[in-house]
């Protein structure tokens, strides 16, 4: 689904640009319809990168780690870290509690080297985020 959404996104944006009414039938040229199209191109992109991230201040509770398809993808790093991170066993209920789980989850984080989504620091006092 992901791979089609953008594409699909940029579809309707042209044909709706082009043929709906804010396209060439309002008198645009086409320049503004450009303009007009690169704009709701813009919007399209930013609603779908906003729903497929997770808000860092709210990454806590049940978490399993995972190799494919995560929710969230994470850097294990000791400076300067995007969330601070504490292991519990109960009640997970803030952020920057992970209670580590196998079955029903409420987030799934893969541990990557390059390009994570955030910096993670596991501490034992003081966990949350910045």
């Amino acid at each position: 689904m992901h791979r089609l959404a953008r594409p699909l996104a940029l579809f309707f944006t042209f044909a709706f640009a082009f043929f709906g009414g804010d396209g060439f039938d309002r008198g645009l040229s086409p320049q503004e319809a450009k303009r007009l199209f690169a704009d709701r191109w813009l919007e399209c992109q930013s609603v779908h990168a906003s729903k497929n991230k997770v808000d860092k201040c709210k990454l806590f509770g049940k978490i399993k780690f995972v190799d494919n398809f995560p929710d969230v993808k994470i850097q294990i790093v000791e400076h300067f870290p995007d969330l601070k991170v504490k292991k519990v066993k109960n009640f997970a209920d803030k952020p920057g509690l992970w209670r580590i789980v196998e079955n029903f989850p409420d987030f799934k984080v893969q541990i990557v080297d390059n390009f994570p989504d955030y910096k993670v620091k596991y501490v034992d006092n003081f966990p949350g985020c910045d």
